[in-house]
């Protein structure tokens, strides 16, 4: 299975290998495949949805927050990939967007931090 992720337009397309890792729970759960290309990892917000275990629009709403901060830039750190889906027995082209590690970095510390922050003032309210 291979997948090609597109760089930046000025750039070619960069062919992806197999899954360097597949990422597993404990509870065998959620398993995540992870794609290496120049040295970094990407994820779909799909996966990151399964790897934080958090819904899909918390992760797409902390990535818009992460862009729209300026804490990271789109260019460099998103690569959109072609993909066909089966959507009612028929093929749907879709262009999906891949994140690499530092927007997944990113994400995982603001969805953390409502966690532990969630856990530590939601425990003194009364």
């Amino acid at each position: 299975m291979s997948k090609k992720l597109n760089q930046r337009k000025d750039a070619t397309a960069t062919e992806v290998k197999e899954p360097l890792v597949a990422y597993k729970y404990e509870d065998n759960k959620a398993a995540i495949n992870v794609y290496l290309d120049n040295e970094t990892v990407w994820l779909t917000p799909k996966q990151m949805a399964e790897l934080f275990r958090k819904g899909r629009a918390t992760i797409l709403e902390h990535i818009y927050n992460i862009y729209k901060e300026e804490e990271l830039e789109k260019d460099s750190t998103c690569r959109k990939s072609r993909q066909v889906q089966i959507e009612n027995k028929r093929s749907v082209n879709r262009e999906i967007d891949y994140y690499n590690l530092d927007v997944i970095i990113s994400v995982g510390y603001r969805v953390n931090l409502f966690v532990v922050l969630n856990l530590e003032f939601g425990q003194q309210r009364y």
